[in-house]
C-alpha cells in the first residue's frame, strides 16, 4: 500500500514554482495547514498505474484549455475535454478528500470505484452531473507587496492558480444530493451525486445552473463555451474564509499566514 497526493502533485509543483506556499483547510484537523496533503492506504499498482494515468489527462486537461497559469483573466473561454476521463479524475480527487476529510457519506463514493479505476460502470447521467464555472479576475485597486509571487496583469487584473476542495454543500444533504467542487485557479468543477435524491433530478439541475450560474456539462458532449459566473475568487472565498477565522481565530490565523514560508519563484526562462 502507498500514500496518494489528495491534491495532485504536479499542481503543489506548480504551485510552488509559482513562489506560492501550499496551505489550505483541513476538515478532520479543523485547522489550517501547510504541505502537501496525502492519503494512506492506497494500492500501489492502482496509484501508480490508473490513478497516476488520470492525474495525467488532469494536467494535459488544465494545460491545453489554459487554466494550468497564474494569469487566466479571460471572462469566457471555449474547454475542450474527454468527459469520462475528465469525470473520473474530478471524482478520484473528490472520493481521496472526502475520505481524508472523515466526512459521513464518503462511502457513497465506493459505489464508482470501478469507473475511477478502470472506467466501466460507467454512472447514468442522471445519477452523476458535472458543472463548469469560471471566476472573474480581481481589479486591484492597489499594489500587491512585492514578496506576494502573485501575476498582475499590466491593467492590475490578478487570477493566482490556488487548489481548493469544497466540502459538501450542506443544504444538499437533507435531499440526499451529494455535490461537491474543486477549484484549480480560475476554473471550478462541480460534481452532484443524485443516486439517492429525493427531489427531481432535472429540476436540480436547472435550479443549480440558474442559481450559480454554472454550466451543466453533457456526457455526450467534448466541447462546451463558458462564461463567468459574475464573481471573482475573493468573493467565492468569503464563506470559506469566516469558517476558518471563526474556528481557528483571527490571531492564530494571522500568525500562521504571517509565518508562511514563501518559496522561491522559479524563472520562465
Amino acid at each position: 500500500m502507498t500514500r496518494e497526493h489528495i491534491i495532485p502533485s504536479f499542481l503543489y509543483k506548480f504551485q510552488t514554482d509559482s513562489g506560492l506556499p501550499s496551505i489550505g483547510w483541513n476538515e478532520r484537523a479543523n485547522d489550517v495547514i501547510g504541505g502537501e496533503a496525502k492519503i494512506a492506504d492506497v494500492c500501489g499498482d492502482c496509484n501508480n498505474g490508473p490513478l497516476g494515468n488520470l492525474d495525467g489527462y488532469g494536467k494535459n486537461f488544465l494545460i491545453e484549455n489554459g487554466f494550468l497559469t497564474q494569469s487566466f483573466f479571460k471572462t469566457k473561454t471555449d474547454i475542450n475535454y474527454d468527459y469520462n476521463m475528465l469525470l473520473r479524475w474530478v471524482m478520484k480527487i473528490s472520493y481521496n478528500a472526502a475520505v481524508a476529510g472523515g466526512e459521513p457519506y464518503s462511502s457513497v463514493f465506493n459505489d464508482y470505484r470501478k469507473f475511477i479505476l478502470e472506467g466501466v460502470d460507467i454512472p447514468d447521467k442522471s445519477e452523476v452531473m458535472m458543472f463548469f464555472g469560471i471566476t472573474s479576475p480581481v481589479k486591484l485597486n492597489g499594489k500587491l507587496e512585492e514578496f506576494s509571487n502573485i501575476e498582475v496583469s499590466d491593467d492590475n487584473l490578478c487570477a493566482p492558480f490556488y487548489v481548493r476542495i469544497t466540502s459538501n454543500i450542506p443544504d444538499f444533504l437533507p435531499k440526499g444530493i451529494i455535490m461537491k467542487g474543486i477549484y484549480f485557479g480560475s476554473l471550478f468543477i462541480h460534481i452532484a451525486i443524485l443516486k439517492n435524491a429525493k427531489d427531481s433530478k432535472s429540476f436540480f439541475k436547472r435550479q443549480v445552473c440558474k442559481t450559480a450560474k454554472i454550466k451543466y456539462i453533457d456526457p455526450n458532449t467534448s466541447a462546451c463555451h463558458i462564461e463567468t459566473c459574475g464573481k471573482n475568487w475573493i468573493e467565492l472565498y468569503k464563506k470559506q474564509a469566516a469558517i476558518e477565522y471563526g474556528t481557528v481565530g483571527f490571531e492564530k490565523l494571522d500568525k500562521k499566514l504571517s509565518n508562511l514560508k514563501i518559496p522561491k519563484k522559479k524563472s520562465k526562462n
